[in-house]
């Protein structure tokens, strides 16, 4: 846990941004003054320890600068340095507040700006492996609107991006409440939110999922209606709530660039000035920037080949500029405005001289160049493995550089949504099931064509199977395991009726975790004695140790279970 301002030390200056600007020295408030002034500390503050040029300064604080900026500017530096330093000498540079040739440089730590520490804990919120302590740990440090009451371009343009890094952090905190089985308290601190940000459909979408995942699907359907636009996102899950399912992020067997990766990831981990990604053509570019940020919170713009323009970017951590390359002069100067209103930018490009005057305000270059045999020949194994004998899926997966994630997600994504929900209860089936219980969990046989025409299933004698096993594991692992619960317990249903195997249908109320009355115990009852004997005695278990059981079938079952407990070595517990 990182440190809390009040206790650092006496001579520590402590920058706080994420509210009202403030400076802390030992606890204690540094009277900043003017907003003019604020507004200067504040961009200092979010380059500690960088050179922030006198350039940046005047575009950070004027639209269009006065005359007089720059002897403004000197001006703030000068009442600045008095409040840190006050035992300075005059007219000299200070230890804190630095002068050098371009600029100046504020020396504080990364721990003493707490927009720094946020962008830390954010990148981590971010991981798969992120836990609920981190969210709450950045959610935390937020004291009120980000520079609240500074003017200028970069002040604005931070208020934008730190109020949609909160946002996306309730989100994520509501998404990991979800899959620790808290729907109910996700819903309850969404609900609230969501009607403050009507039309912020990423908000409507998580509050959707936990309504569902808490029982409440009729609520969930609601609020799709209750708010503004309604994206294909929202529209697939308002869909799916029939059958109950969603996606999340798998291993994406990207191939190669372990050097790339790693420096393009620590340079967004905590995003600042400009990433220059660089390359001729067809060396992966893109491939790259997708590895990294794909379903980070980035604005993703690309530069058009016809025209030369770029889109104004939607609010957004960082703004991710692709095939620079084509960009003309309105192109090149909006990615200038955006620097100098410090926004975040990742520019990928091919070589290009006269990009210079965008290349030198770079905080880090990372250059493409071939890729090694080794990698070549894994992507070619990647082809062969993975494909399934498909010459499409396989030309897809060269031009993605073996990245199997996300050719097998663009072929999913290019299905129609009535569709993918059928084949996610298929892909929780397992390996080669039968026609028949395919048709069993998923009834009609014109779904059934279509995806054989789609080739996402092939039928071999009486069983089908995925085309290629990539795109069932995504549809499977993309479920939160409390949609997955749900579903695992339909198909158990379905498959009984359908006389399907005892052994799949045992295996499915056990995935699921099934409440053992009802249809189950009457089913189990009737086929305890087809059940392999390990299996039998796990559901047993399963069964007796419910509450819910009716007496007669608790002293059914528990006979049952002592008998084949009896009859050889029992099985470990599952």
């Amino acid at each position: 846990m990182l440190r809390a301002e009040g206790v650092r030390g006496v001579g520590t200056l402590w920058a706080g941004l994420l509210g009202p600007v403030e400076a802390r020295r030992g606890g204690v408030a540094l009277p900043l003054g003017s907003a003019g002034r604020q507004a200067v500390f504040a961009i200092l503050a979010m380059g500690a320890g960088q050179v922030v040029t006198r350039t940046r300064l005047v575009d950070g604080l004027w639209e269009r600068p006065p005359a007089s900026a720059a002897r403004i500017i000197q001006t703030y530096i000068g009442d600045l340095r008095r409040v840190f330093e006050p035992d300075r000498v005059r007219w000299t540079s200070g230890h804190l507040l630095r002068t050098t040739e371009s600029g100046y440089v504020l020396d504080l730590s990364d721990d003493d700006v707490d927009v720094r520490v946020l962008d830390r804990l954010y990148a981590r919120a971010r991981t798969a492996s992120a836990d609920l302590a981190v969210v709450d740990e950045a959610l935390a440090l937020w004291r009120g609107e980000p520079l609240s009451g500074v003017p200028g371009p970069f002040a604005e343009g931070q208020r934008t991006r730190l109020t949609e890094t909160r946002l996306a952090l309730v989100e994520q905190r509501a998404r990991l409440l979800v899959d620790a089985d808290r729907a109910g308290d996700a819903a309850a601190e969404l609900t609230v939110l969501t009607t403050r940000y009507p039309e912020r459909e990423s908000l409507r979408l998580v509050l959707m999922t936990a309504l569902a995942a808490s029982g409440r699907p009729a609520r969930a359907i609601e609020v799709f209606h209750e708010g503004g636009r309604t994206g294909d996102d929202l529209r697939a899950l308002h869909e799916r709530l029939l059958v109950g399912t969603q996606p999340a992020r798998v291993h994406s067997g990207y191939v190669g660039r372990t050097a790339e990766v790693a420096a393009l990831r620590a340079a967004t981990a905590r995003p600042a000035g400009l990433v220059w990604v660089e390359g001729a053509a067809g060396m992966g570019k893109s491939a790259l920037l997708r590895e990294v940020l794909e379903g980070a919170p980035v604005a993703w713009c690309a530069v058009s080949e016809r025209t030369g323009e770029v889109a104004e970017a939607q609010p957004a951590d960082l703004v991710v500029v692709d095939d620079a390359h084509w960009a003309g002069e309105n192109a090149i100067r909006r990615c200038l405005r955006w620097l100098a209103e410090g926004v975040p930018l990742v520019v990928a490009t091919r070589p290009r001289a006269d990009l210079a005057v965008l290349r030198e305000h770079a905080t880090r270059v990372i250059t493409l160049g071939p890729l090694a045999d080794a990698d070549i020949a894994t992507i070619a194994d990647a082809v062969v493995r993975e494909s399934g004998g498909s010459p499409g899926f396989a030309t897809a997966l060269v031009a993605a550089a073996g990245n199997v994630e996300q050719v097998a997600k663009a072929k999913i994504g290019s299905l129609p949504g009535v569709l993918v929900e059928r084949l996610r209860r298929v892909a929780l089936l397992g390996v080669d099931p039968t026609r028949a219980e395919v048709l069993a969990t998923a009834p009609g046989v014109e779904w059934l064509a279509d995806a054989l025409a789609a080739d996402v299933l092939r039928a071999s004698g009486d069983h089908v199977r995925f085309a290629q096993r990539s795109v069932q594991r995504i549809l499977v692992e993309g479920l939160p395991r409390a949609v997955r619960v749900v579903l695992h317990r339909e198909l158990a249903k379905d498959l009984a009726a359908a006389a399907a195997p005892a052994d799949l249908v045992a295996a499915h109320l056990l995935d699921g975790v099934a409440p053992m009355h009802g249809w189950a115990s009457d089913w189990l009852a009737d086929n305890v004695d087809a059940l392999t004997p390990d299996l039998a005695v796990r559901l047993l278990r399963h069964a007796v140790d419910q509450d819910s059981l009716s007496a007669h079938a608790r002293t059914a079952f528990t006979a049952a279970l002592v008998g084949l407990l009896l009859a050889g070595d029992p099985p470990p517990p599952s």
